[in-house]
């Protein structure tokens, strides 16, 4: 990396850099002291030699902040250090989620309370297998579908049989066959299709004996 770390009126030619201090020789030959922050590319000098206690040091006891030391973070791939800077709750769960930070990204998204993201909660908790955050970002959208057959799926007879009398308070025989599928339960099944009339059908005798 490189960048600049002050601008000057007149060239100098470069001797000695200690602590904040550049020493430096000018055009008179005469010894001239340049202060500076060394903040930036001290922390930048952490983070390429993967010195976290470095970084954290100068987190806490600088002010080192704003947008393009998030988005270098970002481009270096180390979005979850980009989260100790960050308050704005939108861009904190864009990075934890990106960092799959899941604790932080829930904490947030209760915060945010949006669906979309929920949704993308509930992705990201699928791709690390907490089902558990899983199945609130589902409550929380009111996906009662995904919400089933994540049921279904972690085994949890006695939270699909809930889920059915959801679905027949919705009054939503789609929902409720399928909620009868999941958990087995062959005489929901049959109950459900006489409900909507398809015990008339000449199919039906088969659709029993299965």
């Amino acid at each position: 990396d490189h960048g600049v770390f002050c601008t000057l009126d007149n060239p100098v030619y470069l001797t000695h850099v200690k602590g904040k201090t550049a020493y430096c020789l000018n055009h008179s030959v005469c010894l001239q002291t340049i202060t500076f922050d060394p903040t930036e590319y001290r922390f930048k000098l952490a983070l390429l030699c993967n010195n976290y206690e470095e970084m954290l040091h100068i987190i806490h006891t600088s002010t080192l902040l704003g947008q393009s030391i998030i988005a270098y973070l970002q481009q270096k791939g180390f979005p979850e250090i980009a989260l100790h800077f960050v308050q704005d709750k939108n861009t904190r769960f864009d990075l934890a989620i990106e960092c799959g930070n899941l604790d932080v990204a829930l904490e947030t998204a209760k915060s945010i309370n949006r669906p979309e993201c929920w949704d993308r909660l509930a992705q990201q908790a699928l791709k690390q297998g907490s089902h558990k955050i899983v199945e609130k970002a589902y409550q929380q959208t009111k996906n009662f579908d995904h919400l089933s057959f994540l049921y279904m799926v972690v085994g949890s007879t006695e939270k699909l049989t809930r889920m059915q009398k959801i679905a027949d308070a919705r009054g939503d025989p789609m929902s409720r066959f399928h909620n009868a599928l999941y958990a087995g339960d062959v005489r929901n099944r049959i109950a459900i299709l006489r409900d909507i009339g398809l015990c008339e059908s000449p199919t039906f005798p088969l659709l029993v004996l299965y």
